[in-house]
C-alpha cells in the first residue's frame, strides 16, 4: 500500500513538472499561434495544404579514392532558415533514397561525419547546394545530396596495419 502511495506521488510530480514546462513554453509562444482551433473545414484545408515533400538520393564520395557509394540509413537534418529551433530529421533507406514531409519554407541541410563532439566535420560536398525551398502542393521537390567522406585517423591506422607484414 505504501509503495503505491509513493508511486502515485512520483507520477503526480512528473505530471506536474510536465504541466509547468508546457505552461512556461506556451507563454513564450506568440498568442496568435496558440489560439484554439475552431474546427472550421476551411482552416483544416488550409493547414493540410501547408506541407510539401522532399525526395532525393544521397551519394557519398570517398575523398581519397574518389569511389562513390550509396549510404544506407544516413541521417539528414533539415533546419528551417527562419527558425533555428525548427529542425527535422530523416534517414535514407538501404538504397540511399529519402523522403520527408515537411512544412513549406526554405531549409538548410546538415550532415556531419564523426563520432565525438568537437571532432565531427561537415560532410556535404563543397559544390552541393545547402538549401532547398519547399513549396506546398502535390508535386515533390527533388533534392539529391552529395556527401564527401574524409579519411580518418582510424582509416590511416587500418591502412598501416594492412601494409605491415
Amino acid at each position: 500500500m505504501l509503495s503505491r502511495f509513493f508511486l502515485c506521488l512520483a507520477f503526480g510530480f512528473i505530471l506536474m513538472s510536465g504541466w509547468q514546462t508546457d505552461v512556461r513554453l506556451s507563454k513564450e509562444l506568440d498568442k496568435a499561434e496558440c489560439t484554439p482551433s475552431s474546427r472550421d473545414d476551411r482552416e483544416d484545408e488550409e493547414l493540410s495544404n501547408q506541407f510539401g515533400v522532399i525526395t532525393g538520393q544521397v551519394t557519398v564520395m570517398d575523398a581519397k579514392t574518389k569511389e562513390v557509394v550509396i549510404p544506407s540509413w544516413q541521417p539528414l537534418i533539415f533546419q528551417r532558415m527562419d527558425c533555428k529551433k525548427c529542425i527535422f530529421t530523416v534517414r535514407t533507406d538501404k538504397t540511399g533514397k529519402y523522403q520527408i514531409i515537411i512544412g513549406q519554407g526554405k531549409y538548410r541541410v546538415i550532415t556531419r561525419y564523426g563520432t565525438r563532439m568537437g571532432e565531427t566535420y561537415d560532410a556535404i560536398a563543397p559544390d552541393q547546394p545547402r538549401t532547398v525551398e519547399v513549396k506546398a502542393g502535390p508535386l515533390d521537390t527533388t533534392f539529391d545530396i552529395r556527401l564527401v567522406r574524409q579519411p580518418t585517423q582510424l582509416d590511416e591506422k587500418i591502412q598501416l596495419q594492412e601494409k605491415s607484414p
